[in-house]
C-alpha cells in the first residue's frame, strides 16, 4: 500500500509567556536568547507575551519591535514608590525592603512581590508554557506561578538554585564538576544541558559550508562587550589595540542599546582611522564572518562567536561568567584573559601580541565542534514533547 496522502495533523498552538528581564546590571543576554525562542516559537504560530519589569523602557520597546505583547511590570525600587494602602496595583503595600546584593536583587523587588505582580500582569489567564529566565527565580517563585503554568521551563546558568519546573535549560558548556542540577529539581524535570542547547538568532543557524574557514591572519578584529558594559571595558580593550600602533588593523566596535559611553565611543571615532563603530546590530554574524579576531565578554555572545569560528579574547565581566569562560578555553575555543578588574588596557596588547596563525586557527576549529545553530529547535521540540 502506498504511503498516505493525508495531511499531517497540525500541531496544537501554544500560549507561551515569558518572565525576563534586561538592564545595565544584569546585562541584555537573557532577554537576547529567550526573543531567540519566542520568535521561533511565533513562527510557529504560537502566541508570545513577555512579562518585564520596565528597568529600561527602550528594552520593552525592542520586545515590541520583535512583534511580542509586553506585560510590563513597574519599575523596580527605589524608583518604584509604594501605593497607597489597600491600593489593588500593590500587593506588598508599605515601605521599602532592603534586597541587598545577591540574586535575588536582580529583580528589583522581593520574589514574592514578583510573582503577585507576574499573576496580576497575566490576568490569571493559564499558559501552556511559562520560560523563566532570571537569577533572581527560584522554586518559590515558581511554585507561587503554578497555578496558572501547565508547565514552566527554568533558564539556569549553572547556579546553586532550587527549581520547581518540568524543564530546565543550561546552554552552557561547565568544567569537570558539572552543575548539580538534577539535585534541584523534580525528578521528572526533562534537563537540556549544554551548547547544543544554545539559543541562537536565524542569522547564526547558517549552513557549515557557509560559515569562513580561517587562514591565521589578523587584519579585522570585532570588540563587542555585550549589551550594557557599565565598566566600559570597551574603552580598555580600545586603550590596549591603540598600544600596537599598527594602522592596518581595522576594528569594529558594537556596543550595545545599554552602552553609557556612545558620545565618547563615538568621538573617538572621529580620530582613529580605521575604527567602525556600531550600535545594537541585527547582522552580527555578517560582522563575525568578516572578523578574524573578537575581544569580549564570556556571556551568551560566547555561543555566537563559537558557531562562526571566530577565535577570541575573553575577559570575566561577573560571578556567571567565569566558569563558562574557562571551561571553553580549557577546550581551546578561546582565551580567558581573566576578571575585567585585574587586567589593565596593557593586558590587551600583550595578548594580541601573543597570538599567531596557528593559534588563530586551532580556537576556530575548536569553537566550531560545539555548537551547530540548531539549539532553538532542539528547545523548542522538547519544549513541545513535555
Amino acid at each position: 500500500m502506498g504511503a498516505s496522502t493525508a495531511a499531517a495533523p497540525m500541531a496544537r498552538k501554544l500560549d507561551i509567556a515569558f518572565r525576563v528581564d534586561a538592564s545595565a546590571r544584569m546585562g541584555t543576554g537573557h532577554m537576547a536568547r529567550c526573543l531567540c525562542l519566542a520568535d521561533a516559537f511565533a513562527q510557529r504560530g504560537d502566541r508570545i507575551r513577555f512579562v518585564t519589569r520596565e528597568f529600561d523602557p527602550s528594552v520593552c520597546e525592542q520586545v515590541a519591535r520583535h512583534g511580542h505583547t509586553v506585560l510590563r511590570l513597574p519599575a523596580p525600587y527605589p524608583a518604584h514608590p509604594a501605593q497607597p494602602p489597600g491600593d489593588p496595583r500593590d500587593p506588598f503595600p508599605g515601605t521599602i525592603p532592603d534586597l541587598g546584593d545577591g540574586q535575588e536583587s536582580w529583580l528589583g523587588v522581593p520574589w514574592d512581590r514578583d510573582a503577585e505582580e507576574t499573576l496580576l500582569a497575566l490576568g490569571g489567564e493559564p499558559v501552556d508554557l511559562l520560560v523563566a529566565d532570571n537569577y533572581g527565580l527560584d522554586h518559590r517563585w515558581e511554585t507561587r506561578i503554578r497555578p496558572v503554568a501547565r508547565r514552566i521551563m527554568a533558564l539556569d546558568d549553572g547556579g546553586d538554585r532550587v527549581h520547581d519546573c518540568d524543564l530546565l535549560l543550561d546552554q552552557n558548556l561547565h568544567g569537570t564538576g558539572q552543575p548539580g542540577h538534577a539535585r534541584r529539581v523534580p525528578e521528572a524535570c526533562r534537563l537540556l544541558l549544554g551548547p547544543g542547547f544554545a539559543l541562537l538568532r536565524p542569522e547564526f543557524r547558517i549552513p557549515d559550508a557557509e560559515i569562513p574557514l580561517r587562514d591565521g591572519g589578523l587584519r579585522n578584529i570585532l570588540v563587542c562587550f555585550g549589551g550594557s558594559d557599565p565598566g566600559d571595558e570597551t574603552g580598555k580593550a580600545l586603550a590596549g589595540l591603540a598600544l600596537l600602533e599598527n594602522p592596518a588593523l581595522r576594528i569594529t566596535v558594537v556596543a550595545g542599546a545599554l552602552y553609557p559611553r556612545m558620545d565618547a565611543l563615538e568621538k573617538l571615532r572621529e580620530s582613529w582611522r580605521g575604527l567602525v563603530v556600531h550600535r545594537q546590530v541585527d547582522f552580527m554574524a555578517r560582522l563575525m564572518a568578516e572578523s578574524d579576531l573578537a575581544i569580549g565578554a564570556g556571556g551568551t555572545t560566547t555561543w555566537e562567536r563559537c558557531r562562526m569560528g571566530l577565535p577570541a579574547l575573553v575577559t570575566i565581566l561577573a560571578d556567571n561568567q567565569a566558569e563558562i569562560a574557562l571551561a571553553v578555553a580549557a577546550v581551546g575555543a578561546q582565551r580567558t584573559l581573566g576578571w575585567s578588574r585585574a587586567l589593565a588596557p596593557e593586558a590587551y596588547a600583550e595578548a594580541i601580541r601573543n597570538l599567531d596563525g596557528t593559534a588563530l586557527g586551532a580556537m576556530s576549529r575548536a569553537g566550531r565542534t560545539l555548537v551547530d545553530g540548531k539549539g532553538c529547535e532542539r528547545v523548542m521540540r522538547m519544549a513541545a514533547e513535555s
